[in-house]
């Protein structure tokens, strides 16, 4: 089994304090809007749902499916995000869990439990599975938002050269050879200085869910319906299906 460096890298405090920094950001704002609405668009016609936001971060969507109306609770592995999620949105249950390690919830507690771009930092993505499929219901669903593989980081970066940035045009999508990664053996990767995740292949990532006892309902392409002129993750988005949304129900 790969160490878990993903959870270490959250669990440090610069790495959290980075973390946060982002979702508070433009860029995160971005975020948080366009992967949040992909999100309660497969749940709107599912009313006051038991949730497991499994991954949560810094809480703040399972603030908003709390909001809608859903019962929510919200677990991470980093306790630096749990006390951010605690402080922000003290009305919304958090605990610190491991997806990778025996969760401390019922068989079939819930619902729904949602991976939103959770699912890369996972070291060992069968166990999450595994453990997630337990604690949903028959048929619950299991959402997961996650980067694509073949546009977004790593493959995919965002280059300006000389002559684009002389001529003020926004950086270009250009992708690296993506068997590269598949050829890392501990296929980890550092991204915003200091946080780790690990590349997984959509296959690979899909193969794992259904092994685990899911299968796969529907698939999209994460966009944004705005565009920016200026670089921005809107800007990305508009252009690139850099994220992709799954959704999966337990067996």
């Amino acid at each position: 089994m790969k160490e878990n460096l993903s959870a270490k890298s959250y669990q440090n405090n610069a790495g959290a304090e980075g973390y946060v920094k982002f979702i508070d950001s433009p860029d995160g704002e971005t975020f948080k809007k366009v992967l949040g609405s992909a999100i309660s668009r497969r749940l709107e016609h599912k009313p006051h749902l038991d949730i497991l936001d499994a991954g949560c971060g810094p809480g703040w969507l399972a603030y908003q499916l709390d909001a809608d109306g859903h019962r929510v609770i919200g677990c991470d592995a980093s306790p630096q995000l749990i006390a951010v999620a605690n402080s922000r949105y003290p009305k919304t249950k958090f605990e610190t869990a491991d997806l990778t390690m025996p969760l401390p919830y019922r068989n079939g507690q819930f619902d729904a439990a949602i991976l939103s771009l959770s699912a890369l930092d996972l070291h060992d993505q069968a166990a999450a599975f595994q453990n997630l499929r337990r604690v949903l219901k028959p048929d619950g669903l299991l959402l997961m938002t996650i980067v694509n593989p073949y546009y977004g980081f790593p493959v995919g970066v965002w280059k300006r050269g000389w002559w684009r940035f002389l001529t003020g045009q926004t950086p270009k999508l250009r992708l690296r050879p993506y068997n590269n990664f598949l050829q890392n053996p501990d296929r980890n990767f550092t991204w915003n200085n200091s946080l780790i995740s690990y590349f997984y292949t959509l296959p690979e990532q899909v193969n794992a869910a259904l092994a685990a006892g899911f299968s796969l309902n529907f698939l999209q392409d994460v966009v944004s319906g705005e565009d920016e002129k200026n670089y921005s993750l809107r800007h990305r988005l508009y252009r690139f299906p850099i994220f992709l949304l799954l959704e999966f129900k337990a067996g």
